[in-house]
């Protein structure tokens, strides 16, 4: 896959070298994610999943310190401590699986939401390049390690091909106004 990109890359830059209809662009989906105007609302539903979630589990975290408290009341090998031992096991249980059903179901919505927006960026830059006559437009990758800007298929390009603003500004553009604006 890396090859096949290096590839593409290289026949773009020679087609583009060659050619004077040939124009490239790079953009840089980070940023232009973190513009996305539907961002804060994607934050804010997860923050409220986050907290239905954590509910749920601070609930049971309450009732097992509840019959652990309980627990402690009675001697070992009383019928009544073994009811509340028993009783604790499920709810420890039930603790465990709202704690794995809570990450899986946090990462999930994160990753379906984020999907949506990625969509609609990825749709708004094939207008965006049909439109201004882009022959292709690369992404342009942060390497969190050292913030250097790394490209999967691009080894070099001027500064004037990145188009990440101008797609930011048709995104804004193409967003319903907020709240009846």
């Amino acid at each position: 896959m890396r090859i096949t990109l290096m590839v593409a890359a290289a026949a773009l830059l020679i087609a583009a070298a060659q050619g004077p209809r040939t124009r490239l662009g790079v953009v840089d989906l980070e940023v232009v994610f973190e513009a996305h105007p539907g961002k804060p609302a994607m934050q804010e539903e997860l923050l409220q999943l986050r907290d239905t979630l954590q509910n749920k589990i601070t609930e049971l975290e309450a009732k097992a310190a509840d019959l652990t408290n309980k627990m402690e009341l009675y001697k070992k090998g009383s019928p009544n401590r073994d009811t509340i031992e028993k009783d604790l096991t499920l709810v420890g249980r039930e603790l465990e699986y709202e704690r794995n059903f809570a990450a899986t179901s946090f990462q999930k919505q994160k990753l379906a939401s984020r999907e949506k927006i990625v969509v609609e960026v990825n749709k708004i830059i094939r207008e965006f390049g049909a439109k201004n006559g882009y022959t292709a437009i690369l992404q342009q990758r942060m390497n969190i390690a050292n913030d250097i800007p790394t490209w999967d298929s691009v080894l070099y390009h001027p500064a004037h091909v990145d188009v990440t603003n101008r797609i930011i500004d048709q995104m804004k553009k193409a967003a319903p106004p907020e709240n009846g604006k």
